[in-house]
């Protein structure tokens, strides 16, 4: 299977939203506070939202809200985890936001989750807890960090940071 990334459009907000609800990690506490309308402001005035598609389906998003040096989302359906969907959207997540002139990013995430150590894999590193609980990651845009490139296969594709 090859993954594409490609930017959002309205009409994905259905399926990214499919996708948010179906995940088994960071469960939404209350599903009516995130509608298909919270996606809109990140498909341009504040944020901008990436998909990746294996064979022209939506495995997972991810969406980056410029306003806060934060990720928003990142998402993958619990059918292509594993195959280095959430890795190609993080990767395009902090090449954008490099790109975009930021210093770094942040997110929460719950404690104790794949999600976590996913994120600390990657190179984020913790910074306190939030105060419903969730923790803290920050990962810092350091041109000397010999973590910051990164190459993945399948497919093959190689994003230098």
């Amino acid at each position: 299977m090859k993954l594409a990334l490609r930017l959002a459009v309205k009409a994905d907000i259905p399926e990214m939203h499919r996708i948010r609800k179906a995940v088994h990690e960071n469960i939404l506490a209350d599903e009516n506070a995130l509608s298909q309308d919270s996606y809109l402001p990140f498909l341009g005035s504040s944020g901008e939202t990436w998909v990746g598609e294996l064979d022209g389906k939506i495995a997972g998003f991810c969406a980056i809200d410029r306003l806060n040096a934060s990720v928003w989302a990142l998402f993958v359906a619990p059918q292509y985890e594993a195959q280095g969907v959430g890795k190609a959207l993080l990767v395009k997540l902090i090449d954008r936001a490099r790109s975009l002139g930021l210093t770094g990013l942040h997110l929460t995430t719950t404690a104790g989750t794949r999600a976590e150590q996913f994120y600390i894999r990657q190179g984020w590193e913790l910074n306190g807890k939030a105060l419903n609980g969730e923790v803290k990651l920050h990962y810092a845009f350091d041109p000397t960090n010999k973590k910051a490139a990164r190459c993945f296969q399948p497919p093959l594709w190689c994003f230098e940071s």
